[in-house]
C-alpha cells in the first residue's frame, strides 16, 4: 500500500479514485496542509479546526499575549497558558443537573 503523499500525487496525475493508503484513505479524501505542508485527511483536519481546545489555545495566546512556541503546563507562561484554557473549557463545558 502506498503513502499518503503517494496517494495523492497518484490521485491529482490520474483522478484515479482506487489507489488507497493503508489506512484506506483515497486521493479524494486527503490534502496537503497549508500550514505543516504535510499530506493529511481532510475530514480530520476540519474536525481539528472546530477544536473548542484550540479556539480558547488561541483566545488565551492573545489575552497573554503569547508569541512563538510555549509548551502547556511547563514553565511560567506554559502554566499560565494551560489555566486560561482549562478555565475557557469549564465555562463552555455544559451544566449537569442532579
Amino acid at each position: 500500500m502506498p503513502s499518503r503523499a503517494v496517494t495523492l500525487h497518484e490521485y491529482k496525475k490520474t483522478k484515479d479514485t482506487g489507489v488507497k493508503t493503508t489506512g484506506g484513505l483515497t486521493g479524494k479524501k486527503l490534502m496537503v496542509s497549508p500550514a505543516s505542508g504535510e499530506v493529511v485527511d481532510k475530514a480530520k483536519r476540519r474536525q481539528g479546526l472546530k477544536s473548542t481546545w484550540a479556539k480558547d489555545t488561541e483566545l488565551c495566546r492573545k489575552e497573554l499575549k503569547i508569541e512563538g512556541m510555549v509548551l502547556f503546563n511547563v514553565g511560567p507562561m506554559g502554566k499560565k497558558l494551560y489555566m486560561c484554557v482549562k478555565d475557557k473549557q469549564a465555562a463552555r463545558a455544559p451544566v449537569v443537573k442532579k
